[in-house]
């Protein structure tokens, strides 16, 4: 699923594809930000937690998606991430983990 972001700031034609894809990492991070290649990574590891019982689709958990757009689009903005912006992301990732855990029994 690829979807368009556009900062409040610009106009909604100066929206910024970003490529989103289901790929295998470490289980610490439920996604990653690749900055260089416009794509939001998420974890398959985390996959059948994140669905619920729903069925893998190429446009599956569009809200989840959809909220990850809205606390990560900053950051496919900035040139560089900073200390700040990596700390933050590491902060999303361990509340995802542990409301994954949650969920899990």
């Amino acid at each position: 699923m690829a979807s368009q972001f556009a900062p409040e700031s610009e106009s909604p034609s100066a929206t910024q594809r970003i490529d989103l894809r289901w790929e295998t990492f470490d289980r610490q991070e439920v996604f990653r930000v690749d900055q260089e290649n416009g794509r939001l990574l998420l974890n398959r590891e985390y996959r059948d937690s994140i669905l619920a019982g729903l069925s893998p689709s190429r446009d599956d958990v569009p809200l989840f998606k959809a909220l990850l757009f809205c606390l990560l689009g900053p950051d496919f903005q900035d040139a560089k991430p900073t200390e700040r912006c990596r700390r933050e992301l590491a902060r999303i990732n361990r509340i995802l983990v542990a409301a994954s855990a949650l969920g899990q029994g």
